[in-house]
């Protein structure tokens, strides 16, 4: 039997579509009793689990002895700051934030959200409601529905954001400078943009004078005090229902999930979600997520209806949303994810099932991973994939269906065609159809040191081709436009790095005005193609970095759980990374934190990895998150 119950929208699920009805091989799984009280066309349901599964986390360093809780729950606020002591007295096992479309309900919203919980002491809900009405200062309201009680607590303290005027006499920033250049003539402004600023700011940089004497300090009056920013408490409707508590923003979202019968099957009951809870991982996750696309395309499809949006604006309107909910529908059934803790650190998993088998799409997206081979041991970041054109395109045919975009979109194409010379589509990326990798690294040399000399990174790109007559094409029509537009300011040179020929553009991009490698491409072999940020990492790249990636020990921690078939890693050294920033400053830039920063600052430099793989079975698409954590010695 189906409780009434509320709960909140969740935008993760706006990420893809969700996962098949299969029988599950294991035994059925007994789902969490909470979503025994949620009907089965939930469109989207996050369940965060509640008991002390979470100490497993104190294993690791930088995670406090006392953890044993997440610590907060969506819409439910701490009236103090103790969680320990408000919340978790009366909360069960798993709280439920979910989405459910009311299209078949006579409702007056289209859908309602709300967060679920178990309740296991009445009592202590009371004390909690009690003091939460008591912090409030506008008295709470009551209501009926369908012979139910819904509490609500108004908002308070609602923020007002100011606004600001632009002033045309102001003068122009560094950023605005080079994006003025850029839209009169260029690149060619762009690069001397820059150089006029920096001799704008050597020109009026004063010379030192000496210290003057010290000046009597004026007797001031004492600043008048900053009256007292409120806390912004938003709305709150609360439900109280046999064994469980109903929490809402909207006392209508409340109201239109007490409409929904009783007799309505409950998403426990779907294959779909009991494959979700027999999976292992389920019994010791901390999150779990489950979506159905169709449900969730009918969702957008009404609110859409309800609430269209004007068609120029930032995002996608309501009726492109809606397209792409459908497309995402037609092609999958459900997603579901979990996140786990294990030996080494969390795991996050997310599964998105296709309605048809799709045999294609695992042979195409099967990445043999070579160009990791090419990327140094010490890189910071690495992204790596296949056929860069193809997804160039899908990204590009996206956003030319928001109209925002569609415009800019267009121009920059005919801007490529006229400056270039070269078709975008088929000339500039169409040779870029092989595996590519993105990555970053430490180095003392190119662009980067050279602008900023404590920026010590480079960042290269290597991308094999089918085709590098159409490549070269390209590389030449790039070099000579630049050497053309930038009228003396970039400077392009062949030289030899390791046997092998490398064209670099140079320019005077330092401090002192010397002339540098800012940018460098060349052929590693017969058909992949290494751009970066200058000459000197060139030389650190080619003919071999001095160690390589897959020799890390870091790099083989972060993907060891991966499957081995996959279309491609993204990789984040965090720990290398966090030392990079933490150095760019003297001292580091963690000695200005405040203590009350310390425990996240710890966390954070607990951090060794963070990596995702995807993979592609005919069944499925998976995508697998491990963040590495340091244990405690």
């Amino acid at each position: 039997m189906l409780n009434r119950a509320t709960f909140v929208s969740f935008a993760l699920y706006a990420l893809v579509g969700t996962s098949t009805a299969r029988a599950a091989e294991s035994e059925a799984a007994i789902p969490p009793a909470v979503t025994q009280q949620l009907p089965a066309n939930t469109a989207s349901v996050l369940l965060l689990r509640t008991d002390a599964t979470w100490s497993a986390l104190t294993q690791f360093s930088g995670i406090p002895e006392t953890l044993d809780n997440p610590g907060f729950l969506p819409l439910v606020p701490l009236v103090g700051e103790n969680y320990r002591q408000e919340i978790q007295p009366w909360v069960g096992d798993w709280a439920a934030l979910a989405t459910i479309p009311l299209s078949s309900t006579p409702s007056e919203v289209p859908v309602s959200g709300i967060v679920m919980i178990p309740v296991t002491d009445e009592a202590a809900l009371d004390t909690y409601l009690d003091r939460l009405q008591e912090s409030r200062d506008s008295p709470s309201e009551t209501q009926l529905h369908n012979g139910v009680e819904i509490l609500f607590l108004p908002e308070e303290n609602r923020p007002e954001f100011p606004t600001f005027e632009p002033n045309p006499e102001a003068e122009p920033s560094f950023g605005q400078t080079l994006e003025k250049g850029w839209k009169q003539d260029g690149f060619a402004s762009l690069l001397k943009g820059y150089a006029g600023v920096r001799e704008r700011l050597a020109q009026t940089a004063k010379p030192p004078v000496a210290t003057p004497p010290p000046m009597p300090e004026p007797s001031v009056s004492p600043p008048e005090p900053l009256p007292p920013v409120l806390p912004y408490k938003p709305s709150l409707a609360v439900v109280r229902l046999p064994g469980y508590v109903v929490f809402s923003t909207s006392i209508e979202d409340v109201k239109g999930f007490l409409d929904i019968p009783n007799t309505t099957r409950s998403l426990a009951d779907t294959p779909e979600f009991q494959n979700l809870v027999s999976r292992p991982e389920f019994d010791r996750s901390l999150f779990a997520m489950y979506g159905n696309a169709k449900q969730a395309a009918q969702l957008v499809s009404d609110f859409q209806t309800s609430f269209p949006m004007p068609p120029n604006v930032a995002i996608p309107d309501t009726q492109t949303l809606a397209d792409i909910a459908q497309t995402y529908a037609q092609t999958y059934t459900t997603i579901e994810g979990l996140a786990w803790i294990a030996d080494t650190g969390i795991r996050l998993q997310v599964r998105a099932h296709y309605r048809e088998p799709q045999p294609e799409l695992a042979s195409r997206w099967s990445n043999p991973n070579r160009l990791v081979q090419r990327l140094p041991g010490t890189t910071y970041f690495a992204a790596n994939g296949q056929n860069l054109a193809q997804g160039v395109r899908f990204v590009l045919d996206i956003y030319s269906k928001i109209p925002l975009f569609a415009q800019p979109i267009e121009q920059f194409r005919q801007s490529v065609q006229e400056n270039l010379g070269l078709d975008f589509d088929r000339e500039v990326i169409g040779w870029m159809d092989g595996e590519f990798a993105f990555f970053a690294f430490p180095t003392n040399r190119g662009l980067y040191p050279n602008l900023f000399p404590n920026f010590r990174i480079g960042v290269g790109v290597t991308i094999e081709t089918s085709d590098r007559t159409a490549a070269e094409r390209f590389l030449t029509a790039l070099d000579n436009y630049i050497e053309q537009v930038a009228e003396g300011f970039v400077f392009i040179d062949t030289l030899d790095i390791g046997g092998q020929p490398f064209v670099s553009w140079d320019a005077p991009l330092s401090p002192d005005g010397s002339w540098n490698s800012q940018m460098a491409h060349g052929w590693i072999d017969d058909n992949t193609l290494l751009v970066t940020t200058g000459s000197g990492p060139a030389e650190q790249l080619y003919p071999s970095p001095y160690t390589i990636l897959p020799d890390s020990y870091n790099f083989q921690t972060a993907i060891a759980p991966f499957p081995e078939t996959n279309a491609g890693y993204i990789y984040y050294n965090v720990s290398s990374l966090v030392a990079f920033v933490n150095n760019l400053s003297d001292p580091p830039l963690t000695s200005f934190a405040p203590p009350e920063a310390q425990p996240f600052i710890d966390a954070i430099m607990s951090v060794r990895s963070l990596s995702l793989a995807f993979s592609f079975t005919e069944d499925r698409e998976q995508a697998d998150v491990h963040l590495v954590l340091s244990p405690k010695r």
